[in-house]
């Protein structure tokens, strides 16, 4: 994103992200500040929409929720040169080509120098001991090429390594571990162009309250909430599916080959596990109060878009909320 306003705009909007920030009742942080400053002046277009979504909404703007705004809307993804990772490997390969060349041409000019000394039996010792010299040279310099194209080699394995292990970084919730939108958005491109006729079920959920928990027991617990939640999660879709980390307290569960009543099940059964988690502070060993969660469920419509199906899915949440939360509405 880049920023052309002048010094007086920029100070306006300094202001008016200030008293943003003030009135939402959010730290200014540098996150926080970012995600204000771009949606008050109106540059990042998918920031506005979303935000303003959730104003409209009522939705709890804590600091989780400004942090996913930033990783989705602002924060410049790591450039990944798959290009050029290519091209040093290709290098490499010529380069052993080359030194493989260089070692056969080495290993017929000793036999050519053989049979030179046999048939010249009386040959001048200075000129057979510069013979061997020149071939030792040779064969040094064969050797230290050899050492550097099996160096590059190594080189070129641990680049390889790092990029793949950065493009995962890219895609995992540093905070849970599981997938965050990122994920979402290629795991789902993936599966409805491998399988594009086939039922996919998305459930949205997230957890009831989360803001005055953490008011009440802590940033630091909250995430442990966090954390426990994507565990479980996790294990429930082991066998079909994917779990990720949509933003905040909010999570999204993709199930591809499932039914309305496959996902509908699945999420009932995760609402009684969480609804019977029974947590304690560390420190104090007090009982925490039980964590409820809410679900939207819906399935895919043809060739529909990730957009469109959260949207739907992101409408029975409210309505479970609406409800009474601790509860699964289907749409």
């Amino acid at each position: 994103m880049k920023y052309h306003h002048s010094i007086t705009e920029a100070q306006e909007y300094l202001n008016e992200v200030f008293s943003f920030l003030e009135e939402k009742e959010l730290p200014c942080n540098p996150i926080n500040y970012s995600v204000g400053y771009d949606f008050l002046s109106k540059m990042n277009k998918p920031l506005v929409k979303k935000l303003k979504q959730a104003i409209d909404a009522g939705q709890t703007l804590d600091s989780y929720f400004m942090e996913s705004l930033y990783e989705d809307f602002i924060k410049e993804p790591p450039q990944f040169e798959d290009k050029n990772i290519r091209q040093l490997t290709g290098t490499v390969g010529n380069l052993q080509a080359a030194s493989d060349q260089s070692k056969s041409s080495i290993e017929s000019l000793e036999q050519e120098i053989s049979v030179v000394k046999q048939e010249q039996a009386g040959a001048s010792p200075e000129l057979l001991d510069l013979v061997e010299v020149a071939t030792k040279t040779i064969k040094d310099n064969q050797a230290k090429l050899e050492a550097c194209v099996a160096q590059a080699h190594e080189q070129t394995k641990q680049i390889q390594a790092e990029l793949e292990q950065a493009k995962l970084e890219a895609l995992t919730d540093t905070l849970t571990k599981i997938q965050n939108r990122k994920g979402l958005s290629k795991f789902f491109e993936e599966t409805t162009t491998s399988k594009p006729a086939a039922n996919l079920a998305a459930v949205i959920l997230d957890i009831d309250h989360f803001k005055k928990f953490n008011d009440t027991f802590g940033h630091l617990i909250g995430d442990v909430i966090l954390r426990r939640l994507a565990k479980v999660l996790e294990s429930a879709t082991k066998q079909n599916g994917e779990a990720f980390r949509f933003g905040g307290e909010e999570f999204v569960i993709v199930l591809p080959d499932a039914t309305i009543d496959k996902a509908t099940n699945l999420a009932e059964r995760l609402r009684t596990h969480v609804a019977k988690m029974q947590l304690k502070h560390m420190k104090t060993g007090e009982v925490l109060p039980p964590v409820t969660i809410s679900l939207g469920v819906t399935m895919r419509q043809s060739e529909e878009s990730l957009e469109t199906l959260l949207n739907r899915a992101d409408e029975a949440l409210y309505e479970a909320k609406d409800a009474g939360r601790n509860q699964v509405k289907v749409k």
